[in-house]
């Protein structure tokens, strides 16, 4: 948009999409895209055009912890690629892109619970459905749909089967029915960043 301007573009969805860098200075942490994020950062922060709504979704499947911290390998392991990309590891996200990178200031900010970063969660037991699966799709589309002016910036958490919330705080995540898995765990790889610019009718 940058380049090429926000003429019939109205809003723009990320899904699972890394956006701010990774801190500079933490030990350790590598910026796994080269310097992209904070290209991105310095030339157009935050949901940057006014004249479009930016909506951010996030996942909260598994919230991670350090490698030498008490969890499951699958928290670990996630917790691992946390820090790479935002220099904590006991944050919640989505296996892959921790909820902090994932939201944009000045958005309108989203966590759906128990979704997993990429296609490979839906066909793995295991892991659990994504971003694209038909339960989670039903959670994130009306943030597409819905009417212009219904549309207002802060932090949403998403709940199956249950109204959307809004938070002036930090969300408590929940494995969708109001109390967190019993290992701290949620269930939904590869990273790559879905961005969808939905175009004026």
């Amino acid at each position: 948009m940058l380049d090429f301007g926000v003429t019939g573009i109205d809003r723009y969805i990320t899904l699972g999409s890394p956006h701010a860098p990774p801190p500079a200075g933490v030990q350790g942490v590598v910026d796994q895209t080269r310097g992209i994020l904070n290209y991105c950062q310095d030339a157009c922060p935050g949901a940057h055009h006014p004249e479009v709504k930016y909506v951010t979704v996030a996942g909260n499947f598994v919230k991670g912890v350090k490698m030498d911290g008490e969890g499951t390998w699958l928290q670990k392991f996630a917790g691992a690629g946390y820090q790479q990309v935002c220099g904590e590891a006991e944050v919640w996200g989505d296996c892959i892109v921790p909820t902090p990178s994932a939201h944009l200031e000045g958005a309108i900010n989203v966590d759906i619970d128990d979704c997993f970063h990429s296609p490979l969660g839906a066909r793995l037991k295991f892991f659990g459905p994504w971003y694209g699966s038909d339960e989670m799709v039903d959670q994130w589309m009306h943030w597409v749909t819905d009417d212009w002016e219904a549309l207002q910036p802060g932090d949403y958490h998403e709940h199956a089967g249950q109204p959307t919330t809004k938070s002036h705080g930090s969300i408590a995540p929940t494995n969708g029915n109001g109390t967190a898995n019993g290992n701290g765990r949620k269930v939904s790889s590869e990273a790559a960043a879905v961005a969808t610019a939905v175009s004026k009718e």
